[in-house]
Formats: structure tokens, C-alpha cells, sequence
């Protein structure tokens, strides 16, 4: 059983960067004995406004090149339907290819009949989800041909909001492969999908109290937090202000004393119901 619950509010509009921010509480507020006790940390509610543009200046950055010449290209930051794209990487690449949007394969045509006698390598290093090339690798496109983009477009961009304090020690491993498809180590406590519309909310709230977001702490005293919002690819993400529900329960130890102390009890209170008394 807890010895006592303290609950956290906070809101993230307090602070200059509400992806990235440290919270200090008051000293020694939430603190433990080392010896006979250990604090568990809840996330029981968190609610954040879709207020964040999908084209951000983290995932808006492609480039093309074109005999040894590479010129970089930024989408603008905003929130675009694929036709309004396509208009945006025309108006971009008008000199060096054509652009259309096939509605029936949700993907966009690139074709090399500007400059008929060059090839023109076409590479995304963060839009991957807006022209719908893989980051980092090279697409090349021979004069008067024209290629696809490798995978549909994906308009809305980030899936997940993703929650960290990597200043916390968690008792029991957390692992992910979020970034590298390696699974090590993480930071993560939390995360939020992505599946409302702008303006709309983006909520988990742990109405059954349920242990999904619940982790047991090495930290015997805890004056500050920093907390750190990603995407799914543990990349950083521009995020709406939101509100953030943790509980820290303080837990008594349990050892080998404690356990007999129980079964004595059991014992005791079963010959009791059966009406004898026990030595």
C-alpha cells in the first residue's frame, strides 16, 4: 500500500519551449526513505491542442542535384492538402522538372523534361512524408523520364507525441527502437497519437487507473523534471501547449519481515474465523 499520493499539475504554456522545459518543485517535497521506502511515478492525464503545423522546419527539407550541383529546398511550415503541395514543389522545381499528383496511386510524378540532357537526382533529408521519398536516399531520374515517389504521401505528417524525463531513474528497463530500430535503453514515459484534426484535442486520461504509464523510481527525492516532447522518430517536434496529470506515490518496502508479519496475520485471522485461538 502507498503511504501518501502527491499529485502534479502542470501546464506547459508557463514555459518558453513547450516541447522541451524544466519544472522544480518545492524541496523535499517528494522525497523518500531510502531504506524503508520508493516512489512511484503515475501519468494519469495529459491533454494537449493540435495547435502544431504537420510541415514543420523538422521534417520540411529535401534537395535535388544536378551535375555535381546540389541545390536545398525547405517546404513552408504550415498545413497543406497534397494539391496545395504540389502547387508549392512546381512553383519550386518549375526550372528543373514537372510535377503532378496521381490521385488513383496518392502520389506524385516526377519527370525529367525541363532539362532534357541532365540527370537530376532527387533526395528527401527530413520531407520524407510529404514527397514520399525514404530520407537520406538518392532517387535518380534520367533525362525525358520520370519516376514516382516511392510511397504514398502522407499528409499528416507525425503520428505520435512522445514523452520523456531523462532525469529519472526507472527501477525496471524501458526500452524502444523508435530512432535507430535498435532497441536500448529509454527515456520515455508517454505518448499521445496523433488523430484529431487541427485545433481539435489530443488527450489520455487514465480513467480505470490502469498501470500503462506507471513506473517505479530509483530516485529517492525528486525537486525538478525535464520534460521533453519528440515524434515517433524521437526527432524534435514543435507541440501545442498542453496540461500534464503525475502522481507520485511513496511506497512502503516490502522485505522478508514484513511477509511473515503478513502470513502471521492470515494465520491468526483464519483460526479466529475458525473459532480457536492460535499461540
Amino acid at each position: 500500500m502507498s503511504k501518501n499520493k502527491i499529485n502534479v499539475y502542470i501546464s506547459s504554456k508557463n514555459y518558453n519551449k513547450p516541447n522541451d522545459f524544466e519544472v522544480s518543485f518545492p524541496p523535499s517535497l517528494i522525497k523518500c526513505d531510502p531504506k524503508t521506502e520508493y516512489i512511484v511515478l503515475n501519468v494519469n492525464g495529459w491533454i494537449m491542442k493540435n495547435e502544431f503545423y504537420n510541415i514543420q522546419s523538422i521534417n520540411n527539407k529535401y534537395k535535388i542535384e544536378i551535375d555535381s550541383t546540389v541545390i536545398n529546398f525547405e517546404l513552408p511550415i504550415g498545413n497543406y492538402n497534397v494539391i496545395e503541395l504540389e502547387k508549392i514543389l512546381k512553383g519550386q522545381l518549375s526550372a528543373f522538372l514537372n510535377i503532378e499528383y496521381d490521385t488513383y496511386l496518392n502520389k506524385y510524378k516526377f519527370t525529367n523534361n525541363v532539362l532534357t540532357n541532365k540527370i537530376i537526382k532527387i533526395t528527401s533529408i527530413s520531407a520524407n512524408d510529404f514527397i514520399g521519398f525514404d530520407n537520406m536516399l538518392e532517387n535518380i531520374i534520367s533525362p525525358t523520364e520520370f519516376i514516382y515517389s516511392s510511397n504514398p504521401i502522407n499528409m499528416a505528417g507525425d503520428e505520435l507525441v512522445v514523452l520523456s524525463i531523462p532525469n529519472i531513474q526507472k527501477t525496471y528497463p524501458v526500452i524502444d527502437d523508435f530512432k535507430t530500430g535498435i532497441m536500448k535503453s529509454s527515456d520515455i514515459i508517454a505518448f499521445l497519437s496523433i488523430d484529431q484534426a487541427p485545433f481539435g484535442l489530443l488527450q489520455y486520461s487514465n480513467q480505470d487507473g490502469g498501470d500503462s504509464f506507471s513506473y517505479r523510481l530509483e530516485n529517492t527525492e525528486i525537486d525538478s523534471l525535464r520534460l521533453v516532447c519528440k515524434n515517433q522518430n524521437l526527432e524534435d517536434i514543435q507541440v501545442g501547449d498542453y496540461q500534464l496529470n503525475l502522481q507520485f506515490e511513496i511506497h512502503q518496502k516490502i522485505n522478508e519481515f514484513t511477509v511473515l508479519k503478513k502470513i502471521e496475520r492470515l494465520v491468526s485471522n483464519i483460526f479466529q474465523f475458525l473459532g480457536k485461538d492460535i499461540e
